[in-house]
């Protein structure tokens, strides 16, 4: 018993699910009272009615004195089974934090795991900038839709909505033109967004094996919100454009990525100079998941 009351009053950190499974624990105190209640009912009605029935009053009694100890047992038993498996949670959750550790480092350094696709020299880098796009509207909005109990509701709203386009300067998607003398290849490099988007995914699959709200989501959906895998490398590409100027001397890259038709690859790293500039890290990605699937079995058969 002494053991149990220790688990009961464990100084583990409860995560917000552990909180919410222990309040349901708790929940049969109600039927405690109403075990009570309900006694001392019986009680007060032999009392008043002078049916001196002492021994049924008596048994009534001690039945409910029994069964609120039955209850208290197993409500005490389902707070200890959530307490530790809270506590397991949370070990679970700091083992994973030792492994996401591991990919807090420049995405940089895992590289990429698509082939060199050769040499070539560049002729022509295109941006393309993003633009936010946003509208501007007035007027009545209409809506219907069913009731509370299956009947019809509508209702009007009228106001304006007013917005603008703007292009985002400081990360762009880029476009280089290459040749080798013989052939051209067209190169696209993805703007930062969409490998973050592509990040994020990654981890919303794992995320989607845990219980929402424990320890171990908790951990993966901070790694998720403070680990930025995107690179731009700005000086690489003004440099590129300037090389391409009249009188310019043209400069070689090597270029590493996956051909989505002829002619039409998706960049992952150009290296000029001997210096590699990863802009999809497709090796780090690859890493990633491959720990992620040491922690989550399950997350192999989605991969």
């Amino acid at each position: 018993m002494k053991k149990g009351w220790q688990v009961m009053k464990s100084s583990v950190p409860l995560s917000a699910h552990a909180e919410e499974k222990r309040k349901e624990a708790g929940a049969g105190m109600g039927l405690f009272f109403s075990w009570l209640f309900a006694a001392f009912f019986t009680v007060v009605f032999i009392v008043v009615v002078e049916t001196r029935q002492w021994t049924l009053a008596v048994c009534i009694n001690v039945l409910a004195v029994a069964v609120t100890l039955l209850l208290l047992r197993q409500k005490r038993r389902r707070i200890a089974k959530v307490l530790e498996e809270n506590r397991m949670d949370l070990l679970r959750s700091q083992a994973l934090v030792a492994v996401l550790d591991r990919f807090r480092i420049a995405p940089e350094d895992k590289g990429v795991v698509e082939p060199d696709l050769g040499t070539w020299t560049v002729f022509e880098v295109q941006s393309a900038p993003t633009v936010q796009i946003a509208a501007e509207y007035s007027g009545r909005f209409k809506g219907y839709g069913g009731g509370l109990f299956g009947g019809p509701i509508s209702g009007t709203m009228q106001g304006r909505i007013k917005g603008e386009g703007m292009p985002d300067l400081m990360e762009e998607s880029y476009v280089l033109r290459l040749t080798d003398g013989s052939r051209t290849l067209r190169v696209i490099l993805w703007h930062p967004s969409v490998v973050r988007r592509m990040f994020a995914s990654k981890i919303d699959t794992a995320l989607g094996f845990l219980t929402s709200e424990t320890h171990t989501y908790a951990a993966l959906r901070a790694f998720r919100n403070n680990v930025d895998p995107s690179a731009t490398h700005p000086q690489l590409i003004d440099g590129l454009k300037f090389a391409c100027l009249p009188d310019q001397q043209r400069v070689q890259v090597s270029v590493a990525g996956t051909r989505v038709q002829e002619g039409v690859v998706i960049g992952s790293s150009i290296s000029v100079g001997g210096k590699n500039n990863v802009f999809l890290p497709s090796g780090y990605f690859k890493a990633l998941m491959t720990g992620l699937s040491e922690e989550f079995p399950r997350l192999k058969e989605a991969s």
